[in-house]
């Protein structure tokens, strides 16, 4: 037994000498807070990875929680413009329109409604007449109708007696020339009292009065040819304002109904006085610019704009010029119901708010970016282009790599509006390079964030 002991004693004794031989120590084991086992005397043999501050490290999930988009600085061209507040409204004496009566009378039926879109010659109302003068015309061209009628028959039973009927067939003659210039006489003045040619040869025809007129839309409601264009193949006019009713009685001139038209309206600009040179010289050279709509998401621009007049008169209250500028309008929808009744709907409405982006000069040979690409912090600008380093995480085996790494870097801002940023190319940032091409203001608050909560204790990622 005690040979048993002396052995095993000797034995360890054999095994410590070899391991000081060796090198090695012998130390307590012992598990840290995150669950590593580290010996008592470990100085944390490896080193640990230092972050670069001006690095954002994203995970796939916060990525995408930032909708992050990627591309490449290029070199592009662009024009700088200003900005000038505007608004659409219609074309003084062509856009807003008033369907009168042509006579007195009774409104018996209604055919169209507010917001109806209708063309030349569609109905509008049926009246009926109670207007004497109209009446009265009709009457006397039946009467004269009737008299040429007359004359004629006689003219026929005295043809064979010429010879001793002669001056008879003269006075018939004479009675018939009368006759003639009075029935054209009474067409004018039932035209001019709101009859149609097809109503007054109905008159004649029928050998009846006209006691209910049917209203149309005139066919000429608008003069300036060049507006003329219609979607459909004829003008088009919205009814805005019902001012008759059925039972009601409307006279000679009432106005029945307000109509607009909205397929060309107007762009009125208004400019300050230091503008009035460059507005010139685009009037004068017929130069085009680009007319933006909307704020934000809902941008939408019309290119091709031209200045049609600049006014002679300033407004006295903003001390701004005015300029106008014809924009063709756009149909957005239209919706036909079962009874023929049409609505249509306007891309462009008066009162809509605008701004003329006016043309001043070219700026050529620099990085042209997305406006979003590109943050500001005081004097400083910014842009975060990728940024690939090696990473070895064999020491900390819960540590997430992150999905892309983007470096902020100092830029030369040359140029920046709602949609463009023009940046001098440097050493750090060329043309070519990959980069995040939006949000590089939350970017940047990361960054600053991070740096305000001593962010050297973590790994830079955002989750």
């Amino acid at each position: 037994m005690k040979n048993t002991f002396l052995v095993t004693m000797l034995a360890t004794a054999g095994i410590f000498a070899a391991g000081l031989a060796a090198g090695y120590s012998l130390t307590r084991s012992f598990p840290d807070t995150n669950g590593h086992v580290h010996g008592e005397e470990d100085d944390h043999a490896h080193d640990e990875h230092e972050e670069d501050p001006e690095v954002v490290q994203l995970t796939e999930e916060s990525y995408k929680n930032l909708s992050m988009e990627m591309g490449n600085a290029e070199v592009g061209d662009h024009t700088r413009t200003i900005r000038i507040p505007a608004r659409v409204i219609e074309l003084p004496g062509h856009s807003d329109h008033r369907l009168a009566a042509p006579v007195n009378g009774i409104v018996e039926k209604l055919y169209v409604r507010p917001g109806q879109a209708i063309s030349p010659g569609d109905p509008v109302l049926l009246l009926q007449v109670i207007d004497e003068p109209l009446l009265d015309a009709q009457l006397k061209l039946l009467d004269t109708i009737t008299q040429l009628a007359v004359n004629a028959a006689d003219t026929e039973r005295l043809q064979p007696l010429a010879d001793v009927r002669g001056r008879q067939l003269i006075d018939l003659k004479y009675q018939r020339q009368q006759l003639a210039a009075k029935e054209k006489l009474y067409r004018q003045e039932l035209l001019v009292r709101g009859l149609t040619p097809e109503q007054i040869s109905s008159i004649v025809s029928d050998q009846q009065l006209v006691r209910d007129l049917m209203i149309r839309l005139p066919d000429r409601m608008t003069s300036r040819e060049d507006f003329h264009i219609a979607h459909d193949g004829k003008l088009s006019f919205t009814i805005e304002r019902l001012r008759a009713v059925p039972g009601t009685t409307v006279s000679r001139g009432d106005d029945l109904c307000h109509l607009a038209y909205h397929a060309a309206l107007y762009i009125e600009g208004q400019a300050f006085e230091k503008d009035l040179p460059l507005l010139e010289e685009l009037h004068e050279s017929g130069a085009t610019f680009t007319i933006e709509f909307g704020a934000g998401k809902y941008v939408t621009k019309h290119d091709g704009a031209k200045i049609e007049y600049i006014d002679n008169a300033i407004d006295e209250h903003s001390q701004t010029y005015s300029f106008y500028v014809p924009i063709k309008n756009e149909i957005v929808s239209e919706q036909t119901q079962s009874t023929d009744v049409r609505f249509r709907t306007w891309k462009f409405k008066p009162g809509q708010r605008a701004h003329v982006l006016l043309p001043t000069n070219d700026l050529v040979g620099y990085l042209k970016l997305p406006a979003e690409a590109v943050v500001t912090d005081g004097p400083d600008a910014f842009v975060f282009r990728r940024y690939v380093t090696p990473h070895d995480h064999d020491h900390d085996h819960d540590h997430v790599d992150p999905y892309v790494e983007l470096k902020r870097t100092p830029i030369h801002l040359i140029y920046r509006d709602k949609e463009v940023a023009l940046v001098e190319a440097n050493n750090d940032f060329k043309d070519g390079q990959r980069m995040a091409i939006n949000n590089a203001f939350e970017l940047n608050l990361i960054l600053k964030t991070r740096a305000g909560d001593g962010g050297g204790h973590d790994h830079g990622h955002e989750h």
